[in-house]
């Protein structure tokens, strides 16, 4: 963001690799997650833009639970809704977790799911902080 800021271009170079450092365990994973969208709000707050709002979907859906289930106890329609949007979400995350075997795909299911909840978790904090 402030390299582009400052006027200076970013050049594409097909031959460079960026290694990104993994964390080693799930809860290293969600930290560095929740690190990553408190530190995204923190630059978001900074410099808002209307382009950069697709950073704030993990933390739109964690809401949006959040509320459903408040709701749900309040509303008949949003009992009715609330689980199938749950549902549809399940779904999607998922057939894009689908691997060669059946542990790695719940795996690798419940790890996205588990991520999007980390990021959102800190977007909101960042926003507060």
């Amino acid at each position: 963001f402030d390299i582009a800021h400052n006027g200076y271009t970013i050049l594409y170079a097909p031959d460079v690799i960026v290694y990104h450092h993994r964390r080693d365990t799930f809860r290293g994973h969600l930290q560095q997650l929740y690190i990553y969208g408190r530190d995204v709000a923190t630059l978001t707050k900074k410099e808002f833009s209307f382009n950069k709002l697709y950073y704030v979907l993990p933390t739109v859906g964690l809401i949006g639970l959040v509320l459903g289930i408040l709701f749900s106890f309040f509303s008949f329609y949003v009992r009715v809704i609330f689980p199938l949007i749950v549902f549809f979400y399940l779904i999607i995350i998922l057939f894009t977790s689908i691997h060669d075997d059946l542990r790695t795909t719940l795996q690798v299911w419940a790890t996205s799911i588990s991520s999007h909840f980390a990021y959102g978790w800190g977007w909101i904090w960042g926003m507060i902080g």
